[in-house]
């Protein structure tokens, strides 16, 4: 069995958010926007898999994690989270790591094990707006939906008061040119 038909097995989050991915994808098609990406060739990403392996130890997680993007982008998504797993052993306090992690996990179709992640990254940067509505956006797909109109309604309330602080900058800025 393969990686991700291993994980599925052991953790039960195979197809949980596969249909409404799967219509958000034929949404996307339709309004022109899905452009297909061509999956990456085995043997330049066996390469780059041992220059990561060889690279200096500061440079390592930086490395895997340039890795799982391009894994993720081929959709080879076992490998993809592999690599973000890699990178996390050596920067486990980098909340874009933890984002990029639980992304590939939605894209995976396994949305339930991208909740952590989100939490993760959030613990780490409670500010994280692109994660915040990612989360929300899983918490809908696996039927959670109270998290998700809770973490809706905190995007929406920090944007009203980033509006409102934006204001008041313009009014002090306009008041000061006169």
């Amino acid at each position: 069995a393969s990686l991700g038909e291993q994980q599925q097995q052991n953790h039960g989050h195979g197809g949980e958010c596969k249909q409404t991915h799967k219509a958000g994808e034929e949404e996307h098609a339709r309004r022109g926007r899905l452009r297909e990406v061509r999956p990456l060739t085995r043997v330049p990403l066996m390469q780059l898999e041992r220059e990561v392996n060889a690279a200096h130890p500061q440079q390592r997680a930086h490395r895997h994690a340039v890795l799982g993007v391009l894994y993720n982008l081929s959709r080879s998504y076992p490998e993809a989270m592999a690599a973000f797993q890699a990178s996390l052993k050596l920067r486990p306090g980098d909340y874009s790591l933890w984002n990029k992690l639980g992304a590939t996990q939605a894209n995976a179709m396994s949305c339930t094990a991208a909740v952590p992640c989100y939490v993760k990254a959030l613990e780490l940067k409670p500010g994280y707006t692109v994660c915040r509505q990612q989360r929300a956006k899983v918490y809908l797909m696996v039927g959670r939906c109270a998290d998700a109109v809770s973490d809706y309604d905190g995007l929406l309330q920090k944007e009203s008061k980033d509006s409102a602080a934006e204001r008041d900058a313009r009014e002090r800025a306009a008041t000061c040119a006169r």
